[in-house]
């Protein structure tokens, strides 16, 4: 009979307990493993309520994401059809961009867990074993299952306190442009034919954007630990290839040396191996998460762009807001792709230490006939040219078939990617500035003219 409490957490869910717990307690991932029909009484009961707070969680959230849209529409369509409206209806609806982005972003990737909720034990379980093959020595296995958690621990306390400092200094700013405006007043959503109080307004934003938003990044989160668990696995493989080099740089080698480095050689392949399907199995259950996140963060940062091409206030405030969101939301498409950048990158020097290894049995191989004897030779030669045959092997396959984190195959997390996105942006900056400048200019001198036929 299962109870209410939960299961004492083990192995990768120990890594992860703060952002599955965190999950479950909404509804979104299964708080039992087990199908709910082979459940206690109570134990159904509780994922039952659970199941029905995250519906309800996500239709809020959907609510939210269409009310924040029609405000977006608005400012992009019929802003540019006000005769007294001078400024460039597209950089006008970017301006509103960022609330509709942000509530997509939670309602979207929390959409997508939610529908694969009930495969998240078999990843799970997954990664468990992944752990097991590839960090066989228990304390090596602990050490990295530690280093996870605390970045999973860390990177989720200060998402928190970075999103929540945000979302204080969006109302303090967003209220210094009310006059006349308090926790009561019901026009808060004009020109929209609605009656919404101030206080409604901003339950609504806390509980079904900002709590959304947060909860994704916990989603974001539990994927940087699996790209620093695969990276991890790619350094052991690497590091024992280069101990292998060490081994023979300066040394005789002789066959019983050459028969160990085949039988590591098997291992690593296997290793690497396992590596390639493991990120395989997260690509194929993240991906379109990934995608989601990547795009609507983006879009997020060019709507804030536009505000500081086209910003109708001139207080440090309100640029310090804008400027501080382009930094944070541009960090969530940056710094936080790292440690899948660093997946691909170590999944690259896998073939050029195997290429090191290759050329160092060769050079060990050409010291020893020059010093041994002829009685070992045809021996060694043949054991030698059998080990060079599977290292280079072993190259070609790590040559292609690389680790790397995808979107739907469209987006691929590396350096230059990330390079890409920060250039992306700052020229899209550098473009709209320049077209408002000349639209401005175009305004003043089509005002001028008038101004003299009148005269």
């Amino acid at each position: 009979m299962h109870g209410f409490r939960f299961q004492r957490q083990r192995g990768m869910r120990k890594v992860l307990a703060l952002q599955e717990t965190l999950l479950k307690l909404i509804g979104i991932l299964p708080i039992y493993p087990a199908k709910v029909s082979v459940l206690g009484r109570p134990a159904k009961y509780l994922s039952v309520v659970l199941f029905t707070v995250a519906i309800c969680l996500l239709l809020g959230t959907l609510f939210s994401a269409i009310f924040q849209a029609v405000f977006f529409l608005y400012a992009l369509f019929i802003s540019s059809g006000d005769p007294n409206n001078h400024t460039n209806p597209i950089l006008m609806g970017m301006q509103f961009m960022p609330f509709c982005t942000l509530n997509f972003r939670g309602l979207i990737v929390l959409f997508l867990l939610f529908l694969k909720r009930n495969s998240w034990t078999k990843l799970m379980k997954t990664a468990e074993v992944f752990l097991e093959t590839c960090f066989p020595n228990n304390q090596d296995r602990i050490e990295v299952m530690r280093r996870a958690r605390k970045i999973a621990v860390l990177l989720c306390i200060l998402t928190v306190l970075i999103h929540s400092a945000w979302d204080v200094t969006e109302w303090i700013v967003f209220n210094q442009t009310l006059v006349n405006v308090t926790m009561t007043t019901g026009d808060i959503v004009a020109p929209l034919p609605m009656a919404y109080v101030m206080y409604e307004y901003i339950s609504v934003w806390t509980v079904f954007c900002t709590f959304p938003f947060v909860l994704s990044q916990q989603v974001y989160i539990c994927v940087i630990v699996f790209a620093v668990i695969l990276t991890e696995a790619i350094k052991s493989i690497n590091q024992q290839i280069k101990q292998e080099i060490f081994l023979y740089e300066g040394r005789f080698a002789g066959g019983n040396e050459l028969a160990m480095t085949e039988e590591k050689i098997i291992v690593w392949e296997n290793a690497h191996l396992r590596v390639l399907l493991f990120c395989r199995c997260v690509n194929h259950y993240f991906s379109w998460i990934l995608f989601s996140i990547y795009g609507l963060d983006f879009l997020t940062m060019m709507g804030y762009s536009a505000t500081v091409i086209k910003n109708p206030r001139t207080d440090v405030d309100s640029y310090i807001y804008v400027i501080g969101s382009i930094i944070i939301f541009g960090s969530y498409g940056t710094v936080f792709l790292l440690p899948l950048v660093h997946v691909y990158e170590q999944s690259l020097g896998l073939s050029f230490s195997l290429h090191h290894l290759a050329i160092a049995v060769k050079q060990c191989l050409a010291v020893a006939d020059k010093t041994d004897g002829q009685s070992n030779l045809n021996c060694r030669a043949f054991k030698g040219k059998t080990v060079i045959e599977s290292v280079e092997r072993l190259e070609t396959s790590t040559n292609r078939h690389i680790c790397i984190f995808h979107a739907v195959e469209l987006i691929h997390y590396t350096r230059g990617f990330v390079v890409g996105t920060c250039t992306l942006l700052l020229s899209f900056m550098v473009l709209a500035r320049e077209f408002f400048a000349k639209e401005q200019e175009a305004s003043v001198c089509a005002g001028e003219k008038l101004e003299n036929v009148l005269h």
